[in-house]
């Protein structure tokens, strides 16, 4: 399964959970998801979170600002197909 993981969700890891994360097991299970591409990090989240509360969410997860882990919008859109009946 994968999903598509909105700003809000990302700033409430780092909030929230993050903090009692002390062996860094949380951390490092979202990082792997993302990694595989079962987490998506859609560019326009990236843009969003670089701004929202001083950029808190990439400074914890530096591995973001990797481009290859974006997909783009565009990229996610069902086909004309699947809109068509």
């Amino acid at each position: 399964m994968k999903i598509v993981i909105d700003t809000s969700s990302l700033l409430s890891l780092v909030r929230y959970y993050l903090p009692f994360d002390q062996k860094n097991k949380l951390f490092d299970f979202i990082k792997a998801k993302i990694e595989a591409r079962e987490i998506i990090v859609i560019d326009k989240v990236y843009d969003e979170a670089k701004f929202l509360a001083k950029g808190i969410v990439i400074e914890k997860f530096e591995y973001l600002r990797d481009k290859t882990i974006h997909q783009k919008t565009t990229n996610i859109l069902p086909k004309k197909k699947f809109l068509i009946n």
